[in-house]
């Protein structure tokens, strides 16, 4: 009879598991797309001494009219919100030394409604998540360094249009 009862807790920590992933990836479909989803742990810097660990969903989230993508860090299973910030061309993803599957980065965040400069570190449970996710980040990277570098070339353009030539 024991084991009965313990196949159904089981059932029903599957289910409510399926039902947290399912609204753990949820993003405003109007305005974005999730080009990524995973799980992980999610290891913040605290006061630059010691690390602060969360189980967490990582989601790569691409705007539909922008094209600017960012990571959104929400905690598992409660889906507070914990980081959100842009990927952008600067920033450098590192392994981190000692933990298998695991890297950092840096990065301004402003999930508190305030600006903070940030240490992040990621582990997975996977090998095949910690390569995609470094796949991913380093592409958006590429992708924005690209947009990044034609942005300016159109700004300099712009500018000498504007200052224009004198002939004579």
């Amino acid at each position: 009879m024991a084991s009965n009862n313990g196949e159904e807790i089981a059932q029903d920590k599957e289910d409510v598991t399926t039902v947290l992933e399912d609204k753990c990836s949820f993003i405003d479909d109007e305005t974005q797309d999730s080009i990524l989803h995973l799980r992980s742990k999610l290891c913040i810097c605290i006061e630059g001494k010691e690390w602060e660990e969360k189980d967490v969903c990582v989601d790569f989230v691409k705007h539909k009219e922008s094209g600017t993508v960012r990571l959104l860090i929400r905690h598992y299973p409660s889906l507070q919100v914990i980081a959100k910030h842009p990927i952008m061309p600067t920033m450098e993803l590192e392994e981190y030394a000692g933990k298998h599957n695991s890297c950092k980065w840096n990065a301004t965040d402003f999930q508190d409604g305030e600006l903070k400069n940030q240490i992040f570190r990621v582990e997975f449970f996977t090998t095949e998540d910690w390569e995609a996710f470094i796949e991913n980040f380093e592409d958006v990277i590429e992708t924005q360094s690209k947009k990044e570098g034609n942005k300016n070339a159109n700004a300099a353009a712009g500018f000498l249009e504007k200052v224009g030539v004198d002939e004579t």
